[in-house]
């Protein structure tokens, strides 16, 4: 398979629900990333969740850590 014949369902297509789940797995995985302190593991499970959203049409993730809020530029 080529990447011209992958297909793939984006946000707009997905159900709320299973939008809601996709991002509730990332924060997920990002809070637990951000529990080890260590900026290299932070940085490496951002930037795939940001692949992740790209995977499915989106054009960034948006995390800021300081008011620990995470959002989707789609």
């Amino acid at each position: 398979m080529t990447i011209e014949e992958f297909k793939s369902m984006g946000w707009s297509d997905m159900h709320p629900m299973q939008v809601e789940a996709v991002m509730n797995m990332m924060s997920s995985a990002i809070g637990l990333a951000e529990c080890t302190k260590d900026p290299e593991i932070m940085e490496a499970i951002t930037q795939e969740a940001d692949e992740l959203v790209r995977l499915f049409g989106g054009n960034a993730l948006i995390v800021d850590y300081k008011t620990q809020e995470m959002d989707l530029d789609v």
